[in-house]
């Protein structure tokens, strides 16, 4: 175990900024060794809140599409009884910084981890200028094959996104 990773990283703080620090660190990296300018980041639960909040803090992100995301960590905690995530940042508290970012968010009818309602603050919080997208998938809740459906459903539908022309490749947080 990395000796600079604590308890707090894993619990209270797991989306706090020195968390999303390592993440700008890794995206760094894999922009320079793949030679690229510009990313679409993929989340699914907690790995989409690392997505928003990387995209908030970056200029260089162009989209996000995110799997039964966790966009309101404290009505997260709250809906579940658990302590609150006091050391942690929340995309909901970021809106500002993501306006001019694409976001596509796939979202479970049948989600009981992370139910559409607890969302709704996120996406009330934005104007309907930006280019926000909620797609609803029935029958899907949060242990269903979001996997297989991101590969059949975004990958081959939008794959002209991810080409090497547009310099534009996946990174995917999960």
């Amino acid at each position: 175990m990395d000796k600079r990773c604590t308890p707090l990283d894993w619990t209270s703080d797991r989306f706090g900024q020195k968390v999303i620090k390592s993440y700008h660190q890794a995206l760094d990296t894999l922009k320079k060794n793949w030679g690229i300018q510009s990313v679409t980041l993929h989340g699914y639960s907690g790995g989409a809140t690392v997505c928003l909040l990387v995209a908030a803090q970056r200029k260089d992100v162009i989209s996000v599409v995110t799997f039964a995301p966790l966009l309101d960590i404290s009505a997260w905690s709250s809906y579940h009884g658990y302590t609150q995530l006091n050391g942690s940042l929340t995309p909901l508290d970021f809106t500002l910084q993501l306006t001019h970012i694409t976001q596509h968010h796939f979202i479970g009818l049948e989600d009981e981890a992370v139910p559409l309602k607890l969302s709704e603050a996120y996406f009330a919080a934005f104007p309907s200028t930006c280019s926000i997208t909620v797609h609803k998938i029935p029958f899907f809740s949060h242990q269903s094959d979001w996997p297989k459906f991101w590969k059949s459903s975004i990958i081959n539908q939008h794959e002209h996104l991810y080409s090497h022309k547009t310099g534009n490749k996946i990174l995917y947080a999960k």
